[in-house]
């Protein structure tokens, strides 16, 4: 089963000197939403701040552009729940923006260094990490601060040296953070990652640090605090590297279970967002292989209930950056990828009701089971399998699945043709009977 597709936009920019296409970005109160990213100038080095403002169906609103003399990406973008206006930290300065993209004010909110990372806390004030300089070594660092630049309270943590890279609200008003050991913070070679809790006034509560494949990318790739006041953190696995894995901390830091991505997907995979469901599962964007964005579900227990495709990028080149949402019942997916030249497009796509998408409007569906007498027939005793992986090859494109706990699959694809169906598991299942099918799907939407 797909997502239909609601609305596609791209935001194209011609211009060349992206240091990054990692978009800073947040939904707004009005369904909409807003994104940042800069454009590096070599001569002089100063960048240009760009942010762009989209309405509830992703028709651009306003533009508008701000310079700087700080040449790393922006710590974030948020609206204040006060005002509706917008602000952004980047380099040292708090930029803030009126609802139609009125620059309103510049604000200094640090002189020791620029923030990293940026989230708006419930009370409304701003909660920033950076890497603390002391004695040729970086320390982690949060501080908070009122939308006005004033200072509320500052975390350092000399205990340890490590480069914060993601941070998150705690239900209890604290902060989760996940970083790296650094000496100077070196990135590559990097075999461990610290996930660290820090209470609402401003003390460490616990620090976890695990091992991953030194041969893996060392930046973590997500974290979110979820209802239980535990956290989620996605990186990447200790056997395998480039793996991505899930991990779920308890508020006191006990981990609960590990959860890798399922074994459909390479390590050319990546997670790029998490939500937390209302039921409290959560749904996970997945970056696969060729462009290819599919949203998996976990329940509670880190266990794969279903694998969605949702879209496929039309890359030419770096595709990154991406973001998940929950906007009631669509989700909606923010990213950007660069074209051959260096120019950048960013694009957002939200997803609308499940199948009769124009563009996924054929589907495939079928069972799993187990066959206890092995006579290749659905008899009464046999019982459905779940959890069961299964790879759909059509004429140009694979596309993935897997099997509910009942044991049914369905699988939306976008046009008729010739579809290989196999069980894509290397799990020890009895294979009595053929476990792979051709099927041939006519324009009717069934079967010849």
């Amino acid at each position: 089963m797909g997502w239909s597709q609601s609305w596609h936009q791209i935001y194209p920019d011609s211009r060349t000197g992206f240091n990054t296409a990692e978009a800073k970005d947040c939904p707004t109160f009005d369904g909409g939403h807003i994104f940042t990213y800069f454009v590096r100038d070599t001569t002089p080095a100063t960048v240009t701040v760009v942010v762009k403002k989209v309405n509830q169906l992703g028709v651009l609103e306003w533009t508008q552009e701000v310079s700087s003399t700080f040449t790393f990406s922006s710590a974030g973008i948020v609206q204040l729940p006060s005002d509706s206006t917008y602000v952004l930290g980047h380099g040292t300065e708090l930029y803030r923006f009126g609802q139609n993209g009125t620059l309103l004010s510049t604000q200094t909110y640090t002189t020791a260094g620029a923030g990293e990372y940026m989230i708006l806390h419930p009370n409304g004030h701003l909660v920033f990490s950076r890497h603390f300089p002391q004695n040729n070594q970086f320390y982690p660092e949060i501080f908070q601060i009122q939308p006005d630049g004033q200072p509320i309270s500052t975390y350092v943590d000399t205990s340890f040296a490590s480069s914060i890279r993601i941070i998150s609200m705690a239900k209890d008003g604290g902060i989760y953070w996940v970083g790296v050991p650094c000496n100077s913070c070196p990135q590559s070679g990097t075999a461990t990652v610290d996930v660290s809790k820090v209470s609402p006034t401003g003390v460490r509560e616990w620090v976890r640090t695990f091992n991953i494949h030194p041969q893996s990318p060392s930046v973590p790739t997500g974290l979110i605090g979820t209802t239980d006041t535990g956290c989620l953190v996605a990186c990447y696995d200790t056997v395998a590297p480039g793996i991505p894995i899930l991990i779920k901390f308890s508020q006191q830091g006990n981990e609960l279970w590990r959860a890798p991505l399922p074994g459909v997907y390479n390590n050319n995979a990546g997670i790029n967002g998490m939500v937390e469901e209302a039921d409290g599962s959560y749904s996970v964007l997945v970056n696969a292989s060729t462009g290819r964005l599919e949203v998996v579900n976990y329940d509670v227990n880190g266990v794969v209930q279903s694998i969605q495709p949702l879209f496929q990028s039309h890359r030419d080149s770096d595709t990154r950056g991406f973001n998940l949402y929950r906007m009631g019942t669509p989700y909606r997916v923010i990213g950007s990828h660069f074209r051959i030249n260096m120019s950048l497009d960013h694009f957002i796509f939200e997803t609308g009701t499940l199948i009769n998408d124009p563009n996924f409007s054929f589907s495939i569906v079928g069972h799993i089971y187990d066959d206890l007498n092995n006579n290749c027939q659905k008899d009464a005793p046999d019982q459905g399998l779940a959890q069961i992986p299964l790879k759909v090859t059509g004429s140009n494109q694979v596309y993935y699945t897997t099997t509910n706990q009942q044991g049914d699959y369905q699988l939306v694809l976008p046009d008729s043709g010739q579809y290989l169906i196999e069980i894509d598991t290397a799990l020890p299942y009895r294979q009595i009977c053929p476990y792979q099918d051709t099927v041939v799907l006519n324009a009717a939407n069934q079967m010849d």
